[in-house]
């Protein structure tokens, strides 16, 4: 309550209504449900929306998967279906470098949560059925460590078992040239394609495979690194955000579904 108050204030300070594109990007999701003062006028919209809720007309989800969910579990959000979007996360590649060469990476590695839903304990079965090292880290690494072990490793473990919005990790570790070897639900079937930037797998022996197959150097660390840099990048996610402001600027001001210059994408056409 303090902090939306506060807010409040700020906004009303800070806003030029001017008539010129403005927005106001909600990071902090349902939590600012209750802010006063955003005049009707301006758009308000969910950027990287990668939890549970939401309570704007217009939403960026990080994945076709969250975006599937959110729409099961909030019905209500079928009046604005059309003026959300699919925009993945984004990191900064210059974070990321390229990881150690094949002779040098060892073993298995997990970064994330010691809870059952993000599946630690797959982990742990898998580095043991396949006697490979495994090094789990649950909190406390950050910068050019996080970057040196991602890029160490033969493979990252992500068995999440609950429908994971994103995965930041995953696209981490692709950066440093390190495959993911996951699930096969929430947003991996968008990012992971089995046998080229990691594997999605359902039983022990296809975890136990494609630990092999990362183990063996089989996958192209250099192509998936690329990729992750095309698709992942700030520089390559960026046009995306700024078309998206543009087409709900266009949205909320000219018309809704009407609006004669409402597109998503500069690229919806090829070229």
């Amino acid at each position: 309550m303090t902090y939306s108050k506060r807010l409040d204030e700020a906004l009303k300070t800070h806003l030029h209504h001017d008539g010129k594109p403005e927005w106001l990007a909600s990071i902090y999701g349902i939590a600012q449900c209750d802010l006063t003062a955003i005049p009707k006028e301006l758009p308000v919209f969910e950027p990287m929306l990668g939890y549970g809720t939401c309570w704007t007309h217009y939403r960026v989800f990080p994945s076709y998967a969250h975006q599937t969910f959110i729409y099961t579990r909030q019905p209500e959000t079928r009046k604005d279906r059309f003026f959300d979007t699919v925009i993945p996360h984004f990191v900064n590649p210059d974070d990321y470098p390229d990881g150690e060469p094949e002779e040098k990476r060892t073993g298995l590695l997990y970064l994330g949560r010691d809870n059952v839903d993000k599946g630690v304990t797959i982990a742990r079965e898998v580095a043991k059925v396949t006697q490979m090292p495994f090094q789990s880290i649950f909190h406390g690494l950050a910068g050019s460590e996080k970057a040196r072990l991602l890029g160490h490793a033969k493979a990252v473990l992500m068995p999440t078992l609950y429908l994971e919005p994103f995965g930041y990790v995953a696209i981490e570790a692709m950066l440093c040239g390190t495959p993911v070897i996951a699930t096969d639900w929430g947003s991996f079937p968008e990012i992971i394609q089995n046998g080229f930037n990691g594997f999605r797998c359902r039983t022990q022996a296809e975890f136990s495979q494609a630990v092999q197959a990362c183990s063996e150097g089989r996958l192209n660390r250099k192509a998936l690194r690329e990729d992750a840099q095309r698709r992942f990048s700030i520089s390559a996610v960026a046009p995306r955000y700024r078309d998206y402001l543009s087409y709900i600027w266009q949205i909320h001001r000219d018309g809704g579904y009407y609006a004669p210059d409402a597109i998503r994408h500069s690229d919806f056409l090829p070229s």
